[in-house]
């Protein structure tokens, strides 16, 4: 669980708050709730730990949960007008869904297919998953101001890197036990899916080469204090493994899409912090690799280290996102 606030003051931006709080494990099971008062206490943990005093929230839902179309609708409808008639002909736009639809939109302009029309970009999940994420962070006290989603949060965090931004990118985010990749277009979605591949599997198979609980086993990763024979024996393997899963992701894309070929990948989570993983994807897929920490540039609070933000930053994209949300509204 990732916490972030920025704040735009007049020299630029501040990290003011930010935290990573471990959920246990049965926590989530498949993106879905399955122990709430876990997920609540570590949220008010989190905010302990920062210090927040803060008592709104923008939460985002997974990518993989949501539905995302462009229809034309009258130039002349208000929005208003426009969600009634969304929803009115949910079957023609959303036909996979059912009534019980959470439904946003936002209007893009003029269509260049029909002369007195506007582009819409409809998004919508299900009520369910919507209201599951909204109790998790009632129940910690805080009160939910928007749900967003993963994949728009992601692409959002792009703002913080202004070149990236204005090319076609794709960011990998490798967490714990999903790795994302979403392929953008100056800022613009083109491409997203998720395969069950992260950093749990790392661990696992430190804990059965080496004999070690699971918790010792992580915390022996990420404070590199390992055998020599790990990096042959352990982690090469495993770097090759992520590697190839990247090229087959983008190959997916390039055999199922028209879009544009990306420019360059932005390793993002806490694999992106594996020593030499930049280089490893770079050499099997030919394509400028970096890692991608969207706060490396801003200023931090004094309470704030410098060293746990270079560390901690690619890991929270998807809150970097969702900050930059929070200063828009």
């Amino acid at each position: 669980m990732k916490w972030l606030e920025l704040q735009q003051q007049r020299k630029g931006l501040y990290v003011t708050h930010y935290g990573v709080e471990p959920l246990p494990p049965e926590a989530l099971s498949e993106r879905a709730v399955k122990d709430l008062p876990s997920i609540v206490e570590s949220i008010r943990r989190c905010q302990r730990r920062t210090a927040s005093k803060a008592r709104e929230a923008i939460i985002a839902i997974p990518g993989t949960n949501v539905v995302k179309t462009l229809v034309q609708m009258p130039a002349h409808l208000n929005e208003f007008e426009i969600e009634e008639q969304l929803r009115e002909q949910s079957d023609d736009y959303l036909p996979h869904l059912s009534s019980d639809t959470a439904l946003d939109f936002a209007i893009q302009g003029p269509s260049s297919q029909r002369l007195g029309y506007v582009d819409v970009t409809v998004v919508a999940a299900h009520q369910e998953q919507v209201d599951n994420r909204c109790e998790m962070i009632s129940e910690a006290g805080l009160q939910p101001k928007i749900v967003d989603v993963e994949s728009f949060a992601a692409i959002g965090a792009l703002a913080l890197a202004q070149e990236a931004h204005q090319q076609c990118v794709a960011i990998v985010d490798i967490g714990a036990s999903l790795t994302h990749i979403t392929i953008a277009q100056a800022g613009e979605l083109c491409y997203h899916r998720e395969h069950g591949f992260g950093g749990r599997q790392l661990t696992e198979e430190i804990m059965r080469h080496f004999g070690l609980p699971y918790e010792e086993a992580g915390n022996a990763k990420r404070s590199h204090s390992l055998p020599e024979n790990y990096f042959d024996e352990v982690l090469q393997p495993f770097q090759h493994t992520l590697a190839q899963s990247i090229r087959r992701f983008l190959e997916i894309y390039r055999n199922t899409t028209d879009g544009p070929e990306p420019e360059r990948i932005l390793l993002a989570g806490g694999c992106a912090n594996i020593v030499g993983i930049a280089e490893v994807v770079m050499q099997l897929i030919k394509t400028p690799v970096q890692r991608f920490n969207p706060l490396d540039t801003l200023m931090l609070h004094p309470r704030i280290r410098a060293s746990d933000i270079l560390e901690d930053g690619p890991a929270l994209l998807v809150a970097a996102g969702l900050a930059m949300r929070a200063l828009q509204q």
